[in-house]
């Protein structure tokens, strides 16, 4: 055979001149040339043509794909067991719903009491996983109750994992119920700087008897939401007196003195609303807040806002004599925070050989985005004075307000993943508050503010440890597809 004829045979194309000659043959408007280009027939260069249409029509088809089969999943009483645990732990389905969804699902009957066996054979293993972690690492907690179909629930979390390492339902609420409890975490290790709650009688007792060197600080949540509501209260006040005397306003059948009386209401009313949401938002923003004067000030302030609160009182009595009687009792324990920043600040004084005042007055400039003029302009006198440590001492003090906490909303946020599992319809035995504790601490989190908490769980960020899936350590076995 001569060099022409050797050299017109069709060529053998590896995959990567396949893709090449089918993008190719989509383009071309000439056929011929192209079979030339790549030294093979017209023949082939039409079938790679219509292979790639082919494949760009199927991607794009609008025909649907919902009957076309993804994989066979083997259906056994195993598989069964760990559906019916991931509906009741992640969907919080009830018993009855998980019988339903099974009987429609895998066309298989199964009894109520059967998924209750289910369920408390599975709450004994989640009990011992729960006991196995011990507390020593947990500095800054937050405890609370809350009730289910009448009794109360107690829980307490670590504020910086939001791992919860207490969830027992009692019959009964008193001191001695929570010593108890707070006495078994003692022998785990439970030994917290700070404790954050609500201000519960038998809470707070059984906190100063277990922990007497605790620092235990009252929830600011809880109180600012007593001062708006008071603040809503008189705004309603003084927008209905204000309607009555715009009402009565050319209105010949009130006489001059009622209509007077409407106008003095209406004064009387807005000197009120104005005069009272000042005074609470003075203390909410300069007492209460983190980012405001040191303790001394706040002190000074926050008896000069309950002293000028009681001469309200006097003319209105309603809602606002229960806050001043409020801040009175809570007073140290709502400043409680204060103290435990200046305690912060001091060894950033101490470390840096700056005055205590110079640390907190940065940490009254934080109130102050650095994109203000504000910031800049409030910063000026600090830079001057503390020159070029000023800003190691600013990340030191953002740091310290970072790791301080005025509120329990750990413990808040962890009640509303709870409460889908003791909806008041649902009832259940105790020990099935074991798997409810042990499902909230190991499911993974889908989103958070905090990006590094995001596809980790409470116990993974508590133990700083990569731990198993909850399906692993409950020993049930999951489906995996074939790769």
């Amino acid at each position: 055979m001569n060099q022409t004829a050797r050299h017109m045979q069709p060529k053998q194309l590896n995959s990567m001149l396949k893709k090449s000659l089918s993008v190719e043959a989509v383009r071309s408007t000439n056929i011929t040339k192209t079979a030339n280009d790549y030294n093979t027939t017209r023949k082939t260069v039409y079938h790679y043509k219509d292979k790639a249409l082919n494949a760009i029509n199927n991607a794009f088809s609008t025909q649907s794909h919902d009957d076309k089969v993804l994989y066979h999943l083997p259906i056994t009483k195993d598989y069964i067991k760990m559906t019916i645990v991931s509906l009741h732990g992640i969907a919080k389905v009830s018993e009855r719903d998980i019988q339903s969804v099974i009987e429609c699902l895998f066309d298989y009957s199964i009894s109520t009491g059967t998924i209750n066996g289910v369920l408390n054979d599975i709450s004994l293993k989640a009990r011992a996983i729960n006991s196995s972690y011990t507390h020593e690492n947990c500095k800054h907690s937050a405890s609370d109750e809350c009730f289910h179909q009448g009794k109360p629930v107690l829980a307490v979390s670590d504020i910086p994992s939001k791992f919860c390492f207490l969830l027992e339902l009692e019959d009964t609420l008193n001191e001695d119920v929570w010593t108890m409890h707070l006495q078994e975490l003692k022998t785990k290790g439970y030994n917290p700087e700070t404790n954050t709650m609500d201000g519960g009688t038998s809470m707070v007792a059984a906190y100063e008897s277990t922990y007497p060197e605790t620092m235990l600080k009252y929830d600011h949540f809880h109180i600012i939401k007593d001062f708006k509501e008071a603040i809503q209260c008189l705004k309603k006040k003084y927008d209905s007196a204000t309607t009555k005397a715009i009402k009565a306003y050319g209105n010949y059948n009130i006489s001059d003195m009622q209509y007077r009386q409407l106008r003095q209401d209406m004064c009387f009313y807005r000197d009120l609303y104005k005069t009272t949401k000042t005074l609470l938002d003075w203390m909410q923003y300069d007492v209460l807040q983190l980012a405001a004067s040191m303790p001394s000030i706040r002190s000074e302030l926050f008896d000069f806002i309950i002293n000028e609160l009681q001469k309200i009182a006097e003319d209105h009595p309603q809602r606002i004599t229960a806050i001043i009687t409020k801040l009175r009792n809570q007073k140290d324990k709502l400043l409680a925070v204060t103290n435990e920043l200046n305690v912060r600040f001091s060894k950033v004084a101490i470390k840096y050989k700056v005055s205590l005042n110079d640390v907190w007055d940065i940490c009254y400039l934080s109130r102050y985005s650095a994109k203000q003029d504000t910031y800049h302009i409030q910063a000026i006198d600090l830079e001057t004075r503390l020159g070029e440590q000023f800003d190691c001492i600013e990340d030191e003090v953002l740091t310290c307000m970072k790791n301080t906490y005025r509120t329990s909303s750990v413990i808040e946020n962890f009640y509303s993943r709870l409460r889908p599992y003791i909806d008041p319809r649902k009832g259940f035995k105790s020990k099935r508050y074991d798997l409810i504790l042990f499902m909230l601490n190991h499911l993974r989190f889908k989103r958070s503010k905090h990006k590094e908490h995001v596809g980790k769980s409470a116990a993974e960020l508590y133990t700083q440890s990569k731990l198993p899936t909850w399906i692993e350590m409950l020993g049930l076995q999951s489906f995996k597809r074939a790769a």
